[in-house]
């Protein structure tokens, strides 16, 4: 986020001072490891990403989307969740993960709610069904079918999942 998009982004001030600090922070200690706000109450409407079980590909790409659009100065933020949820992020993608530099060992993968689904900007499914889930509510809903395994091959579920988070940030700049 940069100092532009603080002047202009409709957050309480003690948000804005809260990442002006991050910020001003990470400056001065350098690119350490990033810590995935999956479960955040931002004010920010979030995109909203779901996998079966809240803990490899929608929480990849909720860090990744975090990460990217933090990167372009972008006042986006996302979420994951599962529809039955893991009680804990598996080790491997524990280790992938810090690798990219984003932490997630603390992570606690929660279930998917209709508050959720409410007030979200958009919802991403990943490799699961939420048409049922979504009736009646009138949030776009995106299906990414084609994320492979992250477990088993983590550069290529990794790459396959950048290039939807550029397109679909590319659509939420235009969408503004």
């Amino acid at each position: 986020m940069t100092p532009d998009v603080l002047k202009t982004a409709r957050l309480p001030v003690f948000m804005k001072l809260k990442i002006a600090f991050a910020l001003v922070l990470g400056a001065f200690l350098g690119s350490g490891p990033t810590i995935v706000a999956a479960q955040s109450n931002s004010a920010i409407t979030p995109v909203l990403f779901v996998c079966e079980h809240g803990s490899v590909k929608s929480l990849i790409s909720a860090s990744l989307f975090n990460r990217v659009a933090k990167e372009q100065g972008l006042a986006f933020t996302a979420v994951s969740r599962g529809v039955n949820p893991d009680a804990a992020v598996p080790s491997a993608i524990v280790e992938e993960l810090r690798a990219d530099h984003i932490e997630v060992a603390d992570f606690k993968p929660r279930k998917l709610s209709s508050s959720d689904i409410a007030h979200a900007s958009r919802v991403i499914a990943i490799g699961v069904d939420l048409s049922s889930a979504t009736d009646g509510i009138k949030v776009p809903l995106e299906s990414w079918g084609d994320i492979p395994s992250a477990t088993l091959d983590y550069p290529q579920a990794r790459a396959a999942i950048l290039r939807h988070i550029n397109i679909l940030l590319d659509e939420l700049k235009t969408s503004r």
